[in-house]
């Protein structure tokens, strides 16, 4: 995994506002697997690793801290 990759996703949802929400996520933050993280490293296997992210209602607090504004917070506080 390369330290300076970022996700940018941006999620719409029907019953929400209509220009969706919208997440910068480091690759870093799979290190860290949880309910909405998930890594499929295959060892021993001829299968690549694989990461992904798996929704749902409940696991979308978890997202919330990699929001686009929060994300920004945190980058203007580093460059600062």
């Amino acid at each position: 995994m390369e330290e300076n990759r970022i996700l940018f996703l941006g999620l719409f949802l029907d019953d929400k506002k209509e220009d969706g929400d919208y997440y910068l996520i480091p690759v870093t933050a799979w290190r860290d697997v949880n309910a909405l993280f998930k890594d499929r490293t295959c060892k021993g296997k001829k299968s690549p690793p694989e990461w992904g992210l798996n929704f749902s209602e409940k696991n979308m607090h978890l997202l919330e801290q990699y929001s686009f504004r929060e994300s920004l917070k945190r980058i203007i506080s580093k460059t600062s």
